[in-house]
């Protein structure tokens, strides 16, 4: 009996150690503004693109406890029996996910820093924020893979304009993905291979960016070095200029903020919606002339005219 207090007592403080690891790394910084602040120092002094997504992947890998991971078991009382069901924290995540804004990145952003809590949305919507708030040059993006059980989110930083999101070779060689969930930051080579990420190409990727800053503008690929779209929402292309079509985005957006991003089931399903969107978008609609093999459209700006 006392040889199995003490393997417990001594498995306890491994895992302790472990999830405290990181965060041994990190700089000590108590509040969002501070971490933010400390982002635009390095971008101010001048440190390289790949140092400063390291030091912001290292922020949030520290900040946030995954829910959906095995780091998941490191925070107490989750590593005891059954401790999960006695957890606050996961009580005031579900909370949490069930609010309307919880899409947004500032909200989010905010909720994951102050909670230490979160899963790959968090951490994106978090290093997003980081990023964008300390004003460092070159595009930000968020990005959702197919990959994994539920799918993936995760920032890229330094995305070449006219890149296509599916494929990492057109990213550029200054882009970097900003993983804080992985603990990664990784080039374009490296975020082809990535599982999470790529996985060698087998995983569809889809640029998520709107759906969590309504601030942000439509990322437009270069159709003539790839077949993606540049819009990675089917309901946007067919509605978007057709009559009354502004309602009918309202409608779907509401659907999406209101209803399934309250749940892991909901959000899912978002992430399912986009990664068909970008494959529909890709193999459906020529992307020289997208009206071309959409002759309902075709008809409608006829009418139009």
């Amino acid at each position: 009996m006392r040889s199995r207090t003490l393997t417990l007592l001594g498995l306890s403080a491994v895992l302790v150690f472990i999830s405290a690891t990181p965060a041994l790394a990190a700089p000590k910084l108590k509040t969002l503004d501070e971490a933010v602040a400390y982002v635009k120092q390095l971008n101010t002094q001048g440190m390289p693109r790949q140092e400063i997504a390291a030091e912001v992947t290292k922020i949030v890998d520290s900040r946030v406890y995954n829910v959906n991971s095995w780091e998941r078991v490191t925070k107490w009382p989750n590593y005891m029996p059954f401790g999960s069901y006695f957890s606050k924290d996961e009580e005031n995540f579900d909370k949490f996910r069930a609010k309307e804004n919880s899409f947004d990145n500032d909200v989010a952003a905010r909720y994951a820093w102050d909670s230490q809590y979160g899963q790959c949305e968090e951490c994106a919507s978090l290093s997003y924020y980081l990023l964008k708030q300390a004003g460092v040059d070159g595009n930000v993006r968020i990005f959702a893979s197919t990959a994994g059980s539920s799918g993936h989110n995760f920032v890229v930083w330094g995305l070449k304009d006219g890149a296509d999101p599916n494929d990492p070779s057109t990213w550029g060689d200054d882009a970097y993905v900003v993983d804080g969930w992985q603990g990664k930051t990784l080039d374009k080579d490296a975020a082809a291979a990535d599982k999470y990420v790529s996985n060698g190409g087998e995983a569809k990727v889809a640029d998520r960016t709107k759906a969590h800053d309504k601030t942000a503008t439509v990322w437009n690929t270069d159709s003539s070095s790839s077949t993606y779209t540049g819009d990675d929402c089917l309901m946007e292309f067919l509605f978007g200029e057709a009559p009354g079509g502004d309602n009918a985005l309202a409608l779907a957006r509401a659907l999406r903020d209101r209803v399934l991003a309250r749940s892991a089931t909901g959000r899912t399903m978002i992430t399912t919606y986009y990664s068909v969107s970008s494959w529909a978008m890709t193999n459906m609609f020529d992307p020289d002339s997208r009206t071309a093999q959409n002759p309902q459209r075709d008809d409608l700006e006829t009418a139009q005219r």
